[in-house]
């Protein structure tokens, strides 16, 4: 079966407004992660070519863009010529909504102002810097390419970029809970980061992953305490600068939320074009393959197809990532399903033990601890089918 075909897999109306496309390029690959990537990057010109080809057979599935992110990989370790070509491909796209969100992926130790022009002049509005961390012997425990120095200087140029231009939102991204990382560290680079003024971040617990260079390494975990202490420091310093936690990992200043994983966490149908990218077209969740090789041949996406019911809770938790909850209509909208009739014993009972709030609307939310405890309610939301 080929790309073409499997389209009539898909539900009947499947015209998404929203866009992922993997850019699987790196000069080098950190130890730490586990996506798609590859370091050849002289088959750069490939992967234009075969991207160019996926558009211009998916955009005939596709409305207007509501939200579009490129991510990675590294999309600007393309070349300014490669980064300008790959802007004008995304021109064969249906376009923007009035309202858009464009996001792209970028590490400090491949920015410069040309390239930056190329991405902001093709409609980019948000910029997402990969930090991760600021101290040198930190960066180096995660095999995380550059220095301070090389992360401060291209903050501080993009600061000054962006300055003249307040609708286009900056994000960065750090790791926390590192080998050796202590709260001290954390603290000192919070307050760094937010003296460039990004009105979104982004903080995640590093999750050493099977397969990385870092899992064979086999760091020492923190203690759960000293884990407890990083959220709580994270929480109590960024809201001195007016930027909450609207999800466990994000961090925003008003009306600087990310859309496009907003749309994803609230099981938004979604595109994902590129080797390894996810999507969802509403019932099935697909995976494009993840071989450089066989995506260039038009390998199509592997299903992931569950029970109606399933796909249901694993949406409602989800979407109980974010601080806002589900109300009643929107969750009905997104699965079909009423939030009590689904999973109603678990929800009372998570209610009961302080981890679940009701809204007035008669929706549902997470508490404070409900989020600090996310992995156990998916345990007990995604294991309470099995026990019906």
């Amino acid at each position: 079966m080929t790309t073409q075909g499997m389209t009539e897999l898909l539900p009947s109306g499947f015209m998404p407004s929203h866009l992922y496309v993997h850019v699987p390029f790196c000069r080098k690959r950190c130890d730490y992660c586990a996506f798609f990537s590859t370091t050849f990057l002289e088959r750069i010109d490939e992967y234009l070519d075969h991207l160019e080809a996926e558009i211009r057979f998916w955009r005939e599935y596709l409305r207007p863009l509501e939200t579009l992110y490129i991510g990675g990989g590294t999309p600007n370790v393309l070349s300014p010529a490669q980064l300008e070509r790959f802007m004008n491909i995304l021109k064969l796209l249906p376009g923007f909504t009035d309202d858009y969100e464009f996001s792209m992926e970028w590490n400090p130790l491949f920015h410069t102002r040309e390239k930056l022009a190329i991405v902001i002049e093709g409609g980019l509005n948000r910029l997402s810097v990969g930090v991760q961390r600021f101290d040198n012997r930190l960066r180096q425990a995660i095999g995380r390419a550059g220095t301070s120095v090389h992360v401060r200087n291209a903050l501080s140029d993009i600061e000054q970029i962006l300055k003249p231009k307040p609708d286009v939102v900056l994000n960065c991204d750090l790791i926390y809970a590192l080998p050796d990382d202590n709260l001290y560290l954390w603290k000192q680079d919070l307050h760094t980061v937010m003296s460039f003024g990004p009105a979104h971040l982004s903080c995640y617990e590093l999750s050493v992953e099977p397969g990385t260079a870092l899992a064979q390494r086999n760091p020492e975990k923190l203690a759960e305490d000293d884990l407890v202490a990083f959220w709580q420091a994270t929480d109590e310093i960024l809201a001195q600068y007016g930027t909450l936690r609207y999800e466990i990992s994000n961090f925003a200043r008003p009306h600087s939320r990310c859309r496009h994983n907003m749309a994803v966490w609230y099981g938004t149908p979604f595109l994902g074009l590129g080797p390894s990218a996810g999507w969802f077209d509403g019932v099935t969740r697909w995976s494009n393959p993840a071989d450089f090789q066989e995506w260039l041949i038009g390998t199509p996406p592997t299903p992931d197809r569950v029970d109606a019911k399933i796909r249901a809770r694993e949406i409602l938790l989800m979407g109980l990532r974010i601080v806002d909850g589900w109300s009643p209509e929107l969750f009905r909208e997104r699965t079909g399903f009423d939030l009590f009739e689904l999973a109603g014993d678990v929800i009372l009972r998570l209610q009961d033990e302080g981890l679940l709030r009701q809204r007035e609307d008669g929706g549902i939310c997470t508490t404070a601890e409900g989020l600090l405890l996310h992995d156990y309610l998916s345990v007990e939301l995604l294991s309470y089918e099995e026990s019906e």
